[in-house]
């Protein structure tokens, strides 16, 4: 493997994205013996990248890896790869090449100079392998500080100096990778329509609506923007309280939603090859409870059970509408919620809990509740972006689709970022259950606003 000296790079914490790309002449040849190879009949070729650390500064050499497997996530040795980065300032590119181990695994080192800027990576990667299709991907990331990061996941200009640390904020968006959208809040407004269309744009497997489907009388503005999502059969929904209650009959609108998504249950789960879904009702305790002793939280309780102990499940995502923890704003943490579920998260290996209600965007460290301190819940892992198997969930509300947005008071100790900012959470899973990427998309401009990583051994 050939490199360039004095190159730099970033922490890229994403997988690389989406395939057809055009034919660039940095790959020469290859790239033409690639696209001209159309068989049908092959086996597919599958791409994760990843760093062997978080961040990186001036003069340091970082490890990064490249991994390939089939579509069955069985590793494929010597399949050759062909990478270029392009760095934002858009002057320096750096090419490498390589073969794939008997692991299915290229490892590069790169070496971070001076010349770094903050603004877009781009980076591009080819493979290819007799009996198996050809595949072509890209990225594009967004190159921040690590050292000066704010609580919002916004970053200061650079510094030049030699404590200087850079990160990425980038996409996972890859064919080894399954894709979930979340937000709550939605309303009827200019603004919900492009949060909607912005999560279409991404093609993701499954969106998750998390309640206050709509806050006007009529339902119909919901289902008309999401109905092709729904005949798709990607949509799922939590309710909140607006979709339980209309002000005069207060299960005429929770009757209608029931029968228009031909629902028995309101609270449920389900799985997603190796990712299992539960999604509360905690809308209105009065029509649908969920405290101790209720239907559901037996119901909730029996499911994580089995779930933990299901050999073929590597995440377990809670999805609802009232938050559990959140910084100071319109909406508490609903006490019921807070003091019997979070437990039970813990005890059963839940991994991320999904929320929304008050209208902002906020995002936990790992937390693990402790009934002996009255300050909160108790941080796991001190990290801002990046956790190595936390063992407690993260907490995340999203009450952000298009509703007006809530202010935020103040900043919880327990809350690593927070934005009042419309959009969703994109949560991606590596197919092989060892990486969990989740980013805030900001809707109004299509822009990354945080992200967060989990790795599992």
């Amino acid at each position: 493997m050939r490199f360039s000296r004095h190159i730099l790079f970033v922490a890229i914490l994403a997988s690389i994205l989406f395939p057809n790309l055009q034919n660039q002449s940095v790959y020469a040849q290859d790239t033409e013996e690639i696209i001209s190879d159309n068989s049908s009949n092959k086996k597919e070729l599958v791409f994760s990248m990843k760093p062997l650390e978080n961040s990186v500064g001036i003069d340091d050499v970082k490890k990064f890896v490249v991994t390939v497997t089939d579509s069955d996530s069985q590793p494929i040795t010597d399949v050759r790869i062909f990478g270029s980065l392009t760095y934002p300032d858009g002057t320096h590119k750096h090419t490498f090449e390589g073969i794939t181990d008997e692991n299915g695994k290229l490892v590069f080192p790169l070496t971070l100079d001076n010349r770094i800027s903050l603004g877009e990576l781009k980076t591009q990667i080819k493979a290819t392998k007799p009996d198996y299709k050809p595949l072509s991907l890209s990225g594009t990331f967004r190159v921040v500080m690590q050292s000066d990061a704010s609580p919002n996941g916004e970053s200061d200009d650079v510094i030049n100096n030699d404590n200087i640390r850079y990160n990425v904020q980038g996409n996972l968006e890859d064919r080894g990778a399954y894709s979930f959208d979340f937000a709550g809040d939605y309303g009827c407004e200019s603004i919900t329509e492009g949060t909607v269309n912005a999560m279409k744009n991404g093609h993701p497997d499954l969106v998750l609506a998390l309640g206050d489907l709509s806050e006007v009388k009529d339902p119909d503005c919901f289902y008309r923007m999401l109905k092709s999502l729904d005949n798709e059969g990607k949509l799922k929904i939590a309710f909140g309280y607006h979709d339980m209650s209309d002000g005069t009959d207060i299960s005429s609108r929770f009757s209608q939603y029931l029968s228009y998504f031909g629902m028995t249950k309101s609270f449920y789960s389900f799985d997603f090859n190796n990712i299992h879904f539960v999604v509360m009702n905690t809308g209105f305790g009065n029509l649908i409870p969920y405290g101790v002793g209720s239907q559901q939280y037996e119901f909730i309780k029996s499911d994580l059970a089995h779930a933990s102990i299901n050999d073929k499940i590597d995440w377990i995502l809670v999805c609802g509408y009232r938050p559990v923890y959140t910084s100071p704003t319109v909406h508490r943490g609903d006490p019921t919620f807070k003091g019997l579920y979070p437990q039970l998260f813990e005890k059963y290996g839940v991994d991320l809990v999904i929320t929304a209600h008050n209208h902002n965007y906020q995002r936990t460290y790992p937390l693990y509740s402790d009934s002996t301190h009255n300050n909160g819940p108790q941080i796991r892992d001190t990290n801002r972006n990046n956790y190595n198997n936390p063992m407690a969930p993260i907490y995340v509300t999203v009450g952000t689709a298009g509703e007006e947005i809530h202010q935020l008071l103040g900043q919880a100790p327990f809350v690593s970022a927070q934005l009042m900012k419309s959009g969703f959470l994109e949560v991606q899973v590596l197919k092989d259950g060892t990486q969990l990427n989740g980013k805030f998309v900001d809707s109004t401009d299509n822009t990354d606003k945080d992200y967060f990583t989990i790795y599992k051994p």
